[in-house]
């Protein structure tokens, strides 16, 4: 058995989006109404999605002592 671990690679989304003004019209009011249910909506509706891969460095700032971390 080997000392070192294995090395995954996989995809995560890292939650950055570029929509254009129209895909507005596809969210409902008033209803819960995520992101993934959006883009699963789209490509059900034969819309154009795409992905595009970050092979840079990212961080999830969702708190104030990463944001901090990241100056």
């Amino acid at each position: 058995m080997s000392k070192y671990k294995p090395t995954i690679n996989f995809f995560v989304n890292a939650g950055i989006y570029l929509l254009e003004k129209e895909v507005l019209s596809h969210i409902p009011h008033n209803e819960y109404f995520d992101m993934p249910m959006l883009l699963e909506k789209l490509q059900e509706q034969r819309e154009n999605v795409a992905t595009f891969p970050l092979h840079e460095e990212w961080k999830d700032v969702g708190t104030v002592k990463v944001y901090e971390s990241c100056r």
